[in-house]
């Protein structure tokens, strides 16, 4: 198994652009915007490109991914198959992942959204 990125470590500034390209730059500022709030929610996470998306990892292990998409982002929960949802924001039907829809910062402000992204590190 491949191993994350080392410490401290995040994509390119102009991959990151390229990688947006095409999107509104309502979504881009969005991804940005809340790429920067993962960050904050713990200085351990590093990030890196895999499977063609920004993935969000403590150590080696992947914990989210992000991907914008036309009106949203979508943010992935790797382990979200495994995890309590007693609110029903995981959305998807995978054995594995799941993932909430972020529509805007006003979403970061959901406690329920902090501790899902708690409890997915923990797994």
């Amino acid at each position: 198994m491949k191993k994350g990125p080392s410490s401290k470590e995040k994509i390119d500034p102009k991959k990151l652009e390229e990688f947006l390209e095409g999107n509104s730059e309502e979504i881009k500022n969005l991804f940005y915007e809340f790429r920067s709030f993962i960050f904050k929610t713990d200085k351990k996470f590093t990030e890196s490109f895999k499977w063609n998306s920004p993935c969000y990892f403590i150590g080696d292990k992947i914990i989210h991914y992000l991907s914008p998409n036309k009106k949203h982002l979508t943010f992935g929960f790797w382990e979200g198959g495994s995890m309590e949802d007693p609110d029903g924001l995981l959305e998807g039907t995978g054995k594995k992942m799941r993932h909430v829809k972020i529509l805007g910062m006003e979403d970061v402000k959901n406690k329920k959204l902090l501790k899902l992204m708690k409890e997915a590190k923990e797994i």
